[in-house]
């Protein structure tokens, strides 16, 4: 392999790479937005649409975070107590 045709080949991939990590975010985004804001912060339940486009952006772009922070918010079905 070249080094023209290596370079081609990683900036492939690396397009290839972002822009599967900003459609997953941007559909991980429009679902945060929606339900995924209000169970990380509960002020966030009465927010209005336009905090809603506001945040996402930076949800589709920190995606793997806020995924994390979303799941650990969720309580399980067995949590009554």
């Amino acid at each position: 392999m070249t080094d023209s045709s290596l370079a081609t080949s990683l900036a492939t991939g690396l397009v290839s790479f972002t822009t599967i990590y900003l459609a997953i975010g941007l559909l991980f985004a429009l679902a945060f937005a929606w339900r995924g804001a209000r169970a990380i912060d509960p002020s966030a339940a009465e927010a209005t649409w336009g905090f809603r486009i506001l945040i996402v952006p930076g949800a589709a772009a920190l995606w793997p975070f806020l995924l994390v922070r979303w799941l650990r918010a969720t309580p399980s079905p067995g949590d009554n107590a």
